[in-house]
């Protein structure tokens, strides 16, 4: 008996017997948590704002035309997008912790495969392999970890992540002067060493679901009891084991089982692709088209000298927003959760409103402020809801799904919104387009989640059936 107990203790990942040893009556998820954020800043090479502090340096050493490295990395981005798809099945097959340890030294070989980049061939295997790694394996599986051991108080989790992402766009500040004192080609080299040990930490510490582990979510249990009852429940003693775990059940109402071949047959599952299509076209495209779109607003000003007047107060924005916006959603029942869809949709469609009329330094300020609100809000939904909706059965799968979405949405924003300039003649016609199409989702969306919420509650024995047919 003596040996068996031993055996399972073994079994118990080497983090979370520390973590049980030291506090015995804490909940690994806020190490989970610590070890996603430090994740996702370790994958941050992968994003627009990080990579495009080389771009220049691209063209002038590799002698490449501004049109290419903007095609290839365009290209880049609808690639991958759409593998995002594997990612998310491969973290519900295999677990998020997994996926994000088998990403580490790919990733960080990636940043000296473009800081080895001769040609335009050669920047694209890099392009394509830093996106795919970095936001689309390391980002995606670190924020699927925090989903999995956080359920009740998600948003508040979720929240701090998103706070944590919105202060990363600071990068650049790092990266800029270190180009200029060392060369683009050595920064990339220290960012892939730097990045990928900080990888390497963070996948040390995540674990796969709190069940795996017999742990439960949101701490319902301490880590050394629960740490004793998986020893019980592997020995030889069924009901004592069968006792154990029951006691580790939380009291609260019992998550969905859905897969995502059943979520796909819900109506609220396309209501969240529509939104988070309607948002993400003009968030690029305005993103992309900043300066142009003030000018013609407000002729009298540089348009670029201005554009500087919209970031920061949609960065303070959007870090308040998504600290305060998950919050505000854990409050939400399952039912009324879909109701968190509609402020940013409002916001956005404030914004585009302002961008069309703005005349002034503090209105170019506003305009940033709505856009920085409906940015903190959108990542906290976006994060929160499939999961609150849908259960984490096959998380990775749906998640991945709305992934895939906003990240086409956002490839093509930028060029919808030129194309609509250049044969309109102005951005005011598709903006308007635009903001019916936002407002008029958000009233679907309001007595869509109405009539749900006030329907009779089945009483159901298949809690997953339940909330495929309602929600």
């Amino acid at each position: 008996m003596a040996d068996h107990v031993a055996d399972v203790k073994s079994s118990i990942p080497y983090p979370l017997r520390v973590f049980s040893a030291v506090s015995p009556r804490g909940f690994y998820g806020y190490v989970i948590l610590c070890a996603a954020g430090c994740g996702l800043l370790s994958a941050s090479a992968g994003h627009s704002y990080s990579i495009g502090v080389f771009t220049d340096s691209f063209i002038a050493d590799l002698h490449l035309s501004r049109g290419l490295v903007s095609t290839i990395w365009m290209n880049t981005l609808v690639l991958s997008a759409l593998y995002v798809n594997v990612v998310g099945r491969a973290a519900d097959r295999f677990g998020a912790a997994t996926v994000v340890r088998a990403a580490v030294l790919p990733y960080a070989a990636s940043l000296c495969v473009i800081a080895s980049a001769s040609g335009p061939v050669s920047l694209s295997a890099g392009y394509v392999l830093v996106r795919m790694l970095g936001p689309e394996t390391i980002d995606f599986a670190c924020r699927l970890c925090v989903s999995m051991w956080w359920v009740r108080r998600r948003g508040f989790a979720v929240g701090i992540l998103n706070a944590l992402g919105a202060l990363m766009v600071a990068l650049p500040s790092i990266t800029a002067p270190a180009v200029e004192v060392f060369g683009w080609r050595h920064t990339l080299i220290g960012m892939g060493v730097g990045m990928g040990s900080g990888a390497a930490l963070a996948s040390t510490l995540l674990l796969d679901s709190p069940e795996k582990h017999g742990l439960t979510p949101d701490g319902d249990g301490a880590a050394g009891v629960e740490c004793e009852a998986l020893e019980r429940k592997d020995g030889a003693h069924e009901e004592e084991a069968a006792d154990a775990e029951a006691d580790l059940q939380p009291d609260s109402e019992r998550e969905p089982e859905v897969t995502c071949a059943e979520a796909a047959r819900s109506p609220i599952f396309w209501l969240i692709q529509l939104q988070v299509l309607v948002v993400c076209v003009p968030w690029q495209g305005l993103n992309f088209h900043m300066a142009s779109v003030i000018a013609e607003s407000w002729p009298e000003s540089s348009g670029q000298g201005v554009v500087g007047y919209v970031y920061l107060p949609l960065a303070a924005a959007s870090f308040v927003a998504a600290v305060v916006y998950g919050n505000v959603i854990d409050r939400l029942s399952r039912r009324t959760k879909p109701l968190a869809l509609v402020p940013p949709l409002l916001f956005m469609a404030a914004a585009l409103f302002l961008f069309s009329r703005v005349r002034a330094k503090w209105q170019v300020a506003l305009c940033g402020a709505s856009v920085g609100a409906f940015s903190g809000m959108s990542n906290c939904v976006n994060s929160v809801l499939p999961a609150a909706l849908f259960g984490r059965t096959e998380l990775g799968a749906i998640q991945a799904s709305t992934y895939v979405t906003a990240q086409l949405a956002s490839a093509a924003g930028a060029v919808v919104l030129g194309i609509s300039k250049d044969a309109l003649g102005s951005f005011r016609p598709f903006f308007h387009l635009l903001i019916a199409l936002q407002l008029g989702l958000a009233a679907i969306l309001v007595l869509h989640t109405v009539g749900v919420a006030a329907a009779p509650r089945l009483a159901a024995v298949r809690p997953k059936i339940e909330c495929v047919s309602l929600v």
